[in-house]
């Protein structure tokens, strides 16, 4: 009896390793693309590479429904040092129907960092961006996170 015992809890381990390398995998995947993830959190580095913004997504977005996004700035050298002040441009465009949104999304600062962003609606099914520029340390930059709302 010891003996399948242990070939049980060898066996959960196994697939419990294998899940967790998973997990990683697809992370690790998405702090380079800026893709979903099966988490509440997305980063990507913005196109010349001096900050990395997160996005904190508390759950799916909906279609058709305003929704926000809370989101924090860091240096893109240092991940997990704040851009203290960074301010941010934000729009909605459908690359595939060459259109943008029917709303202006409203950004909102924390004091310490970070903000919301709010006014996001995604109207239509498919593939969707959601484009940020970055006002910091005297540059600018852009990074562009793609969300797929596909039937």
């Amino acid at each position: 009896m010891d003996s399948v015992r242990r070939k049980i809890v060898a066996r959960i381990w196994m697939l419990s390793l294998g899940f967790a390398l998973w997990l990683a995998a697809i992370a690790a995947h998405a702090e380079t693309t800026g893709e979903a993830v099966p988490s509440a959190f997305r980063r990507a580095h913005t196109s010349a590479g001096s900050f990395e913004v997160e996005l904190l997504q508390t759950e799916a977005i909906p279609l058709n429904e305003v929704f926000s996004l809370e989101f924090r700035i860091y240096e893109g050298a240092n991940p997990g040092v704040a851009v203290p002040g960074a301010r941010l441009t934000v729009n909605t465009w459908m690359p595939e129907h060459q259109h943008g949104g029917s709303l202006q999304p409203i950004v909102a600062y924390h004091p310490t960092g970070g903000g919301r962003i709010d006014g996001l609606l995604f109207f239509m099914e498919g593939r969707w961006e959601l484009r940020i520029g970055v006002m910091a340390n005297g540059q600018m930059e852009r990074v562009v996170f793609d969300f797929d709302l596909s039937p």
